[in-house]
């Protein structure tokens, strides 16, 4: 009962997987994605947590009504090979809701995070344009990554976990404002031009 928001609907006649309001994978699957985050929070006391954002998809589905049908499993397929391009052994990631894609790196620091999920959001967006669909106009990635603590995730169930790693709120590191970036006033200088 605890994985109900995450059963697979795919089968039933009619169902959109997109309708769903957290992910559309079967028990078993769900599974096997917490045992492979519990070794891997397990292993290691801090993990690199990246989100992925696809905005304006809610918007390009109202748009595009029945059309999406068609559209959707391209879109996804264009993110998720881009995504499992970047990945590394002991990296995971999955579909939260219909417009979240969550990544754990596995052994990547989060400016390592940072910039894979970078390219990752500047790839996806180049096919997506490169489709060039009228309907698909607005549409943008949204990146945020962070360093987690692992500790309080060891053994929760897939759809308690996952509400946590996409969470903006859950990075150990704030960004804080530093002395050395304050701006300063600088005074003019002046330039000579007499050279004798």
């Amino acid at each position: 009962k605890g994985l109900f928001p995450f059963r697979d609907k795919s089968s039933i006649r009619g169902a959109d997987p997109v309708q769903n309001k957290y992910l559309a994978y079967n028990p078993e699957k769900q599974k096997e994605i917490e045992v492979l985050c519990n070794k891997l929070f397990r292993q290691r006391s801090l993990v690199t947590s990246g989100k992925l954002q696809l905005i304006g998809l809610e918007k390009i589905k109202r748009r595009m009504g029945k059309g999406w049908t068609g559209l959707q499993p391209l879109v996804y397929q264009i993110v998720e090979d881009v995504i499992s391009r970047y990945m590394a052994k002991g990296d995971i990631f999955l579909r939260y809701q219909d417009d979240k894609y969550i990544i754990l790196f596995g052994n990547a620091s989060p400016e390592e995070g940072e910039m894979k999920a970078m390219l990752m959001a500047e790839e996806i967006k180049s096919y997506i344009f490169a489709m060039n669909k009228e309907e698909l106009k607005g549409f943008d990635i949204e990146k945020h990554v962070s360093e987690v603590e692992t500790a309080t995730l060891i053994g929760k169930p897939l759809h308690e976990m996952v509400p946590q790693l996409a969470s903006e709120d859950t990075g150990t590191k704030k960004q804080e404002k530093h002395e050395y970036f304050a701006p300063h006033a600088i005074s003019p200088i002046q330039v000579g031009t007499d050279y004798t």
